[in-house]
């Protein structure tokens, strides 16, 4: 499955189908693809990109709790939707990127342990 996703994200980097990556991006972060999602980046995908339905390959992976992914999509430059703002803001009054990279993955981190306790809290739902 993996190699035919890189097929088909591939022939749409050839084709300069910018909403098929974008797409693809996010396909990769929602489903925790970490190889594809480093594909796309590598190749010039747009971590900050939404595909069609407003959502970014960063909302996907955090949403989904893929946090081997998260880190890939922040190293590449990906920020939530609100955060970019406090990034730059951070960068102002520390004089350094670090400081709102970390608030930044901090922030992620909260999102992903809140995504696990609701999937958590439902899978026991399920099984009373």
């Amino acid at each position: 499955a993996l190699d035919e996703a890189l097929d088909e994200a591939a022939d749409a980097l050839c084709r300069g189908d910018e909403a098929a990556v974008r797409s693809w991006l996010v396909y990769a972060a929602a489903n925790g693809q970490e190889q594809l999602v480093e594909f796309l980046l590598q190749r010039g995908a747009d971590a900050n990109e939404p595909d069609n339905n407003g959502t970014t390959a960063l909302m996907a992976a955090a949403g989904n709790g893929h946090e081997r992914v998260v880190e890939l999509l922040t190293r590449h430059g990906g920020v939530l939707e609100g955060e970019a703002d406090a990034k730059v803001d951070a960068r102002e009054a520390e004089g350094t990127s670090a400081s709102g990279d970390a608030a930044q993955l901090a922030a992620l981190r909260a999102i992903i342990q809140e995504q696990r306790r609701k999937k958590a809290d439902l899978e026991a739902e399920l099984v009373v």
